[in-house]
């Protein structure tokens, strides 16, 4: 578990790097450094539940380093910011210089408050003292420490998932803290959103599933646990998730896309919140037991990447959904080689043959090329509704490579 603390001082690169290292490697202190005011404070406030600390150089730049002489106007505008945002959160900030050179120690901290001279060794180790035993008072930072090695998996995943669990789980720990549960289904559902993303980036779901950095969650879910998942058109040769990961991802999907407000109007999320109230899904026990499923989930996902880490053989347990008999689509034999003869394009993650089809293609390495059409059939997936018509893999054959190499 560690301390993520920003630290802005104009000098960082030239002077600071061993203050880094060593905060790193013996105090767990993982620092990211800016040189202006303007930068450090913009990426505190993109992320203020992730800060546990702020370091501020005494003299430093405020808006830039380009054009800017450095001196006391940095310091002062990030700790007025600072203040402004205790109502959100407390972030303790620590003031971290060499000699000030404007005025004499004693003046210099009637003028500033306490501070640490860098120079002096023991003024360093004392700022790296006080500033865990700060942040060790913090109730959020208790959390992270309770839940070190969750925090660890879910941060592998992503940072703001991670964050949208603690915040669970300190009301968890924290009964004081103010917490309406049915403002955390939502979160939650995002959070296994960022499982599934992860497992894309080795294909364990294929980009079939993703279009624009949007999740299709229920269709993943089904993937996954080997069933059809009929929108995309494809299945999982094999179980992926095991059963008791199955039971949790379903509770987080369901729950989660029912309480979805996203595109709802004001009447139909009154609606929804009545019928979370009326289903018994107010209380918190289970918006709880939820953010610890998903941290088991996290463990999981995380385990099995590392133990299925090639894309190629990922990719191999995708396989098109056979047409059953009961619910077969007709299918078109098709002749004219002016409307079924062209090249396999890709666009907005999707895989084409001109305007009119969709086709599922598993090696990439085909587009660009010719192909001929044998059979297509209507289409049906929401996702690529722009194509009238889907066309199987098996379903056409390359014919020659275009020329120019295009794509």
């Amino acid at each position: 578990m560690g301390y993520n603390v920003i630290w802005i001082d104009d000098e960082w690169d030239t002077r600071g790097t061993s203050f880094i290292q060593t905060c790193k490697l013996r105090h767990q202190i993982y620092i990211s450094p800016y040189k202006t005011r303007k930068e450090g404070i913009a990426a505190l406030e993109s992320n203020l539940k992730h800060w546990d600390a702020v370091i501020l150089d005494a003299i430093a730049y405020n808006n830039s380093e380009d054009n800017e002489a450095t001196d006391l106007d940095g310091m002062y505008a990030a700790r007025e910011r600072l203040i402004e945002l205790r109502q959100q959160r407390y972030i303790p900030c620590f003031i971290l210089t060499g000699q000030p050179g404007l005025m004499d120690d004693r003046s210099f901290e009637k003028a500033v408050g306490k501070f640490y001279n860098k120079k002096k060794r023991e003024d360093v180790n004392k700022l790296i003292s006080d500033l865990k035993e700060e942040v060790s008072k913090s109730k959020r930072f208790q959390i992270k420490s309770i839940y070190h090695d969750a925090v660890e998996q879910l941060s592998d995943i992503s940072i703001e998932a991670c964050e949208d669990v603690i915040d669970i789980l300190e009301a968890m720990h924290h009964p004081e803290i103010s917490f309406t549960p049915k403002l955390h289904f939502n979160p939650l559902r995002q959070a296994l959103e960022s499982v599934f993303k992860a497992a894309k980036k080795v294909s364990i779901i294929p980009d079939l599933f993703f279009v624009d950095d949007r999740v299709n969650i229920n269709q993943c879910f089904m993937y996954l646990i080997g069933n059809e998942a009929k929108n995309v058109g494809v299945k999982c040769s094999e179980r992926i998730a095991p059963y008791h990961i199955q039971n949790m991802m379903s509770l987080i999907v369901n729950l989660g896309n029912a309480n979805s407000h996203s595109k709802l109007t004001e009447s139909e999320i009154q609606t929804a919140e009545d019928k979370i109230i009326k289903d018994g899904m107010s209380s918190k026990y289970l918006v709880f037991s939820m953010a610890l499923q998903l941290c088991e989930i996290a463990f999981w996902m995380n385990r099995y990447i590392k133990e299925h880490p090639n894309k190629a053989d990922n990719l191999k347990k995708c396989t098109p959904i056979p047409l059953e008999s009961e619910e077969k689509a007709e299918i078109k034999e098709v002749l004219d080689d002016s409307v079924v003869v062209g090249l396999l394009e890709e666009h907005e993650g999707i895989c084409h043959m001109g305007a009119n089809f969709s086709v599922l293609l598993k090696h990439k390495e085909w587009l660009g090329k010719k192909i001929r059409i044998n059979h297509y059939v209507d289409n049906t997936n929401t996702k690529t509704k722009q194509y009238p018509y889907f066309v199987r893999e098996q379903d056409f054959e390359l014919i020659e490579e275009p020329k120019n190499g295009s794509k």
